[in-house]
């Protein structure tokens, strides 16, 4: 939440009353981004540049009043030219002012990446669902979602498992739509009184090895949204030796609640770290290396990523359900494509009334493109309509 209020401030050079606006703060469940006022800004009736510390604050405005005139922000390529000449209206920056300066830039670097941060990850998750034709994947991400907001802990603590695992039974029990088959063998052995690790051992055993589908990859979703929310916030944290294994214990693990063939896993966490560098901004090539490195060297190939990459067209696309065909093809999609729409539907073509592939397909263009540019293709989504990514991020 962030709070602002106006001040009617007096200019030092022609004393003449204009609004100033000071922000208080701007919180988020990952913690305060921190806020700066601008330390250099202009009169908007003698356009002098003056500093924040030499304007008087008459009294504060009522938010609903807009009879006076604003004070004008400074660019921040004027800012950085400030630094590099050293002077602003031909006065040598004091120690202080030089600091106020890098400061004020260094955050609004910040903000950008937060802003670029926030459209993303909603993009991922309204992508996903616009291009989840049954709708099982997205509400199961919801309450992974949902358990994320109401854990009012931080850090990993704030990922509790076994809290998911409840909502992921109880939805099943109640009013569940499209949990596929794996999903719904394993939410039968719990209800008998079976653990979520014991059931999907047993399950696998069933299906003889037959759960390496891509179904979970998504639903872990607003897992690496929140846990992109915090390496945006603390950039050490992605060179931290540890932070993949942080990243890859908790994918896999959700993974593993359903599915324990480990290229589920393997997809998972490769759709989980593509959708993350997205979220960071890391470019489409970059994200697809970094999420590469969890797949067999054959799946690898054919994203063209080994000494020997296979090249793949659009007949070599596979129609089933397992994960590495699906997201061979998904990425495919995004690759061939020039737009998240065009993208989703050609890939809905190739599944038919499956949405393996397309599912992926949404998440990864929603993350890719952001949902300011895909709002107008995907319309009004259902479950994630109320739901504020910035409370993750």
């Amino acid at each position: 939440m962030t709070i602002i209020k106006k001040y009617l401030g007096e200019c030092p050079r022609c004393l003449d009353g204009s609004v100033t606006m000071q922000t208080l703060s701007t919180n988020t469940f990952c913690g305060s981004i921190g806020v700066h006022e601008p330390p250099l800004i202009k009169c908007p009736n003698c356009e002098n540049l003056v500093w924040m510390e030499e304007i008087n604050i008459v009294s504060e405005v009522d938010n609903d009043d807009d009879s006076h005139s604003w004070w004008s922000w400074v660019h921040e390529l004027e800012y950085i030219k400030f630094l590099k000449d050293g002077q602003v209206n031909g006065k040598k920056l004091t120690n202080t002012q030089r600091q106020d300066l890098e400061q004020f830039i260094a955050f609004q670097e910040k903000l950008k990446r937060q802003i670029l941060l926030d459209d993303r990850a909603k993009g991922c998750l309204h992508g996903m669902e616009y291009a989840d034709i049954g709708g099982g994947t997205s509400y199961m991400a919801s309450l992974v979602f949902e358990s994320l907001i109401e854990n009012k802990n931080t850090g990993k603590d704030k990922i509790n498992l076994d809290d998911i695992g409840k909502r992921y039974l109880e939805w099943y029990n109640k009013h569940a739509i499209d949990t596929g088959v794996v999903n719904a063998l394993v939410f039968d052995l719990v209800n008998e009184g079976v653990s979520f690790n014991e059931a999907s051992i047993q399950v696998d055993k069933k299906l003889h090895g037959m759960t390496a589908s891509s179904r979970p990859a998504c639903r872990a979703l607003p897992i690496t949204i929140y846990l992109a929310g915090l390496i945006n916030k603390n950039p050490d944290m992605w060179h931290f030796s540890g932070s993949d294994k942080f990243f890859t214990n908790f994918i896999e693990s959700e993974t593993k609640l359903t599915h324990k063939n480990v290229h589920a896993r393997q997809v998972s966490m490769a759709v989980n770290k593509v959708c993350l560098c997205l979220m960071l901004d890391f470019s489409l090539d970059e994200s697809i290396k970094e999420g590469a490195h969890y797949l067999i060297s054959k799946t690898r190939a054919n994203l063209g990523l080994t000494h020997r990459p296979k090249e793949v067209t659009k007949k070599d696309l596979k129609n089933t359900g397992y994960a590495d065909d699906a997201f061979v093809a998904a990425i495919w999609f995004i690759r061939n494509t020039d737009s998240f729409d065009e993208a989703v539907k050609e890939s809905i073509k190739l599944k038919g009334k499956s949405s393996y592939c397309s599912v992926l397909v949404g998440a990864i263009g929603g993350a890719l493109y952001g949902y300011s540019d895909i709002k107008h293709d995907i319309g009004k989504t259902g479950v994630f309509k109320y739901y504020q990514v910035e409370y993750l991020t």
